[in-house]
């Protein structure tokens, strides 16, 4: 705030006692808090989806991945997604990266959390905690790029 009042706090007080200039300054703020890859900023305000959530509506897909499909992130497409039936139960993968976390360490080091989620329904998952895989990574410069793969039978 500045004019007649020159503060930072949010919510602030102003006494209106003679005509008075106040101007609001707002700043975008492009954080990612959830870690989606949209920023705070377009979640709220352009999106409408929450920054605080990677998937807003629930249905199991990430909202930039819904955005980035020229959807809306806060519609759940999971009943539209299982009406079409182009896939059975039998035949899904489900590979979202959602629960993998690579770590940084000291000494350039990384260490990767893989968590190994179960479903009957693909719509209720649960996981365990001897299901959770670490894996040390030595890392040799300051960008490295990984990718998982399942491997071919």
């Amino acid at each position: 705030w500045s004019g007649d009042i020159n503060t930072t706090e949010n919510p602030t007080t102003l006494v209106m006692d003679r005509n008075k200039s106040v101007v609001a300054v707002f700043i975008q703020d492009d954080n990612d808090d959830d870690g989606d890859g949209l920023s705070n900023y377009l979640e709220a305000v352009i999106y409408g989806s929450n920054p605080n959530q990677i998937d807003t509506s629930g249905d199991g897909f990430n909202d930039k991945t819904v955005v980035d499909a020229g959807f809306d992130p806060t519609q759940n497409y999971q009943d539209l997604i299982t009406s079409l039936s182009y896939y059975s139960l039998d035949s899904i993968e489900d590979l979202r990266s959602g629960s993998v976390l690579i770590n940084s360490g000291p000494n350039n080091s990384a260490k990767l959390h893989l968590q190994i989620e179960r479903s009957e329904d693909l719509e209720n998952w649960t996981s365990q905690s001897q299901d959770l895989i670490e894996i040390d990574i030595p890392v040799s410069s300051d960008t490295e790029f990984y990718r998982f793969a399942i491997p071919p039978d």
